[in-house]
């Protein structure tokens, strides 16, 4: 087992450097993100040019893709692979900036880029608890009238 001064195996820091700070931050960002429109409409388009139309479908199992139309939130075969794709251009785009910094500052610093990748274990959980609450807050926002609705309901049968 390492000392306290060990650095981190390299899984850990990579983990670090591309999950928490890669995908973590493109699974919450993807669904206010202009370029993802963009991209999903274009996609679209040139899908329907195509005559493509299976990827449009909203047919996939719920337990796969979100279904539920009554909500207004189903996605299709497309959304899918597109959530995906943009995760993970996300992930490797800023996971690979911050493993570029992360290799030159510990070049310069003359220390192990895993050690210095420590340092930024509280912007990661950082990210995690905004984007985590920021889902928490939408959840809310969208259920709110209904949440409302049972109160009152529930209220109605046990007065105070």
């Amino acid at each position: 087992m390492p000392g306290p001064d060990a650095a981190p195996r390299t899984s850990e820091a990579l983990l670090l450097v591309f999950g928490m700070l890669g995908v973590a931050i493109g699974a919450f960002q993807w669904t206010v993100s202009p370029w993802f429109v963009a991209l999903r409409q274009r996609a679209a388009e040139w899908l329907v040019e195509r005559e493509l139309f299976w990827p449009l479908e909203a047919n996939a199992p719920w337990w796969l893709l979100t279904h539920y139309p009554e909500a207004n939130d189903v996605f299709t075969w497309l959304d899918g692979t597109l959530i995906l794709a943009y995760i993970g251009a996300v992930a490797a785009v800023l996971g690979g900036a911050v493993l570029a910094g992360l290799t030159f500052a510990a070049r310069m610093a003359k220390i192990d880029w895993r050690a210095l990748a420590l340092a930024l274990i509280p912007l990661a959980g950082i990210g995690l608890f905004l984007g985590l609450s920021m889902m928490t807050t939408t959840h809310l926002r969208r259920h709110a009238r209904e949440l409302v609705d049972i109160l009152e309901r529930d209220s109605a049968f046990h007065p105070a």
